[in-house]
């Protein structure tokens, strides 16, 4: 054999073996970092009416369709019912849903209608 060829041949092999044992240092080398998530804040601010499940137009709102919970100061409109502002729950049992209200959503006063309202 031509002694070009085979120094080709040994060169070649010598890069093959290079190339394949950084690739190997590469993808074999420390795993990522991991990381940690942080804790989502609890929302601080007063607790506002939310529905518990979905409540379609015409629900007839029972004592399990809602409860209070935390809701962002930043974020609470004056349509809400916040506990503790002269809400009666009582006087929701029996009122019928007007707009579609899904679970976990803030229940607002324009969205339910009382037994003799108009809507």
């Amino acid at each position: 054999m031509d002694p070009k060829k085979i120094a080709l041949l040994v060169g070649a092999l010598i890069i093959a073996g290079v190339t394949a044992f950084m690739a190997k240092n590469m993808f074999a080398g420390s795993p990522a970092p991991q990381v940690q998530a942080a804790a989502a804040p609890q929302p601080v601010g007063p607790k506002i009416l939310v529905a518990t499940r979905a409540l379609p137009v015409g629900t007839i709102i029972g004592p399990d369709s809602f409860r209070y919970q935390p809701w962002p100061k930043e974020l609470v409109e004056n349509a809400y019912f916040v506990e503790g502002q002269n809400v009666d729950l009582n006087q929701l049992h029996g009122t019928v849903v007007r707009n579609a209200i899904s679970a976990g959503q803030p229940i607002t006063q324009g969205a339910l209608v009382k037994s003799g309202d108009h809507g």
